[in-house]
């Protein structure tokens, strides 16, 4: 998704919905088995077509993803430094705490913003 910026006025909302709707249940399979990605971003979704001419989005790179527990089934400790991309990074991140599933579907909603406005509300204000 991240091949060229939004335009301007960002992508039409029927466009983002639609990603939505496919994109809530890619994460949900993911923290259903268990695990959470860390770095959702533009970069890591990209749409193919499926069979019957339908476009399909799907979720990529798992560099960053780890289990949500550990062996025993108890939660993973926070990382000593935040992981993921700076501008969809969740909050949570930002404070090197535990991440949760919560935490990509916060970085997805940032992600559809940036995708519908055109922008992310921080970009520009020198940030780094």
């Amino acid at each position: 998704l991240s091949r060229a910026p939004p335009p301007p006025g960002g992508v039409p909302a029927r466009t983002v919905l639609l990603l939505a709707q496919q994109g809530v249940p890619l994460m949900c399979s993911l923290h259903a088995a268990g695990y959470v990605h860390r770095d959702i971003k533009p970069d890591n979704m990209v749409i193919c077509a499926a069979p019957g001419g339908a476009q399909q989005l799907h979720l990529i790179d798992f560099g960053t993803a780890e289990p949500l527990s550990d062996r025993k089934g108890q939660p993973r400790v926070s990382p000593q430094v935040a992981e993921g991309t700076l501008a969809y990074m969740p909050t949570t991140a930002h404070a090197c705490a535990p991440l949760s599933p919560r935490d990509d579907l916060e970085s997805f909603g940032w992600m559809l913003l940036r995708l519908l406005a055109g922008r992310l509300p921080w970009e520009g204000m020198g940030v780094k």
